[in-house]
């Protein structure tokens, strides 16, 4: 009789010899269980009774989704079949061969069962064929595995040593498995986890679920975070020494880590943003006097680092010149000419010129001293034909003054020219 097949995750029993005396030779051996990656081993042939040498061949493996064969029985014998590897993720082997006596024509054992398949198999999620009894063994499997999401995690950046993590399985029931930075094997762990005492640096979290069946992810969800625990140190590059009479002083400044955020101040201010990406100067003119400037920077991971300072000093300097002053006063017209001299008083030396416009000539005048200049107002083109045709023209001229020290003044002024014309 032949052994009994093995059942998902077992191997085959033993071939029985057939008057149950074994007096005339042993069944096969049963092929050994499918494993979680690999076939079972083919059972050996049954052997002669009674010196026990094992004459029979051992049965192959089985593989991926395929029962391994059953060994040849005894030499002296026919050939018994075992039974194929039995079902699941890995085939379980094939049954040892059997003994048959050509002259009795009569079997005295069977073959041994052939191993059961690797236990990973969901019963409802896959799906098994086999081959017609007359083709060779075979066993087609199909089967689903679950799905792995982190639904949360750390920052890319912390300032602890404590990660707290949540997962998600597409398949309800699933349990799961961690491993932190590649270290050891995957362990079982909660939906819900977290870590402590965790090294500063860089760590990566990987996480897989596992159906009831026992099937797992074979494409574990990561999650890289780091662990930053020293602050970052600012260098003043360049800034003002000793005394200054500018009342805004800028300076420069950069950092030990990169990706930080600065933050400057002046004396006892708040801190603020800086005004540059790494400078800063004052918001308002600072007083004359003793000051400190500050800055710090806060990284990725929220470590705010020492206060850089640098003191200095202010200056009273030269007291800035007075605005330049203009002033246009009322022009005096000279009809014979159909001109007007238009005085401009200026407040010191410089020079004053009435800008030339599409209606008037330009005119230029020095000024030695805080005075009054005369410019000559007259019309050019289009609007001297009109002047003189009809005997009056309207216009709006411009003045600019522009002293030895200082900004330049300009003004304008409204005025009519009037002409006499003569009646034919």
């Amino acid at each position: 009789m032949g052994g009994v097949g093995g059942q998902a995750g077992q191997a085959g029993a033993r071939g029985d010899n057939a008057t149950n005396n074994n007096t005339v030779g042993s069944g096969g051996f049963g092929g050994g269980r499918g494993g979680s990656d690999s076939g079972g081993a083919g059972g050996a042939g049954g052997f002669v009774y009674p010196n026990g040498a094992n004459d029979g061949s051992p049965g192959g493996e089985g593989s991926l989704g395929v029962g391994g064969y059953g060994g040849d029985g005894a030499s002296n014998t026919g050939t018994g079949m075992g039974a194929g590897g039995g079902g699941g993720y890995y085939g379980g082997g094939g049954g040892g061969g059997g003994m048959f006596d050509f002259f009795e024509q009569e079997y005295f054992s069977g073959g041994g069962g052939g191993g059961g398949g690797s236990s990973l198999v969901p019963d409802e999620a896959g799906t098994i064929s086999l081959a017609a009894i007359e083709d060779e063994p075979s066993v087609e499997i199909s089967y689903t595995v679950p799905g792995t999401t982190i639904l949360s995690g750390p920052d890319s950046a912390i300032n602890v040593r404590r990660a707290e993590f949540s997962f998600t399985a597409s398949e309800p029931g699933s349990t799961f498995e961690c491993r932190l930075d590649e270290a050891g094997d995957f362990a079982p762990c909660e939906g819900q986890t977290a870590f402590d005492d965790l090294s500063e640096g860089d760590h990566i979290l990987e996480v897989r679920a596992i159906n009831e069946m026992g099937n797992f992810d074979g494409s574990p969800a990561e999650w890289a975070f780091k662990v930053d625990l020293s602050p970052p140190i600012v260098t003043i590059a360049a800034g003002p020494s000793g005394k200054v009479t500018g009342h805004r002083p800028e300076f420069a400044f950069s950092s030990s880590e990169a990706d930080v955020t600065f933050q400057c101040r002046f004396d006892e201010e708040p801190f603020r943003a800086c005004s540059g990406s790494t400078s800063d100067r004052p918001i308002v003119d600072l007083s004359v006097g003793a000051h400190t400037f500050s800055v710090r920077a806060t990284d990725r991971a929220g470590n705010v680092g020492p206060e850089a300072t640098h003191d200095f000093e202010v200056e009273a300097g030269k007291p800035n010149p007075r605005p330049a002053r203009l002033q246009l006063k009322r022009p005096k017209l000279k009809r014979a000419k159909g001109i007007a001299l238009l005085p401009a008083k200026v407040s010191g030396p410089g020079k004053v010129v009435l800008l030339k416009s599409k209606m008037v000539r330009a005119t230029k005048r020095k000024a030695g001293k805080a005075t009054t200049v005369r410019l000559k107002v007259a019309a050019r083109g289009k609007a001297l034909k009109k002047l003189r045709t009809k005997g009056k023209l309207k216009l709006k001229v411009r003045v600019r003054f522009t002293p030895k020290n200082g900004a330049p003044v300009t003004k304008s002024k409204r005025l009519t020219l009037r002409k006499k014309v003569r009646r034919r």
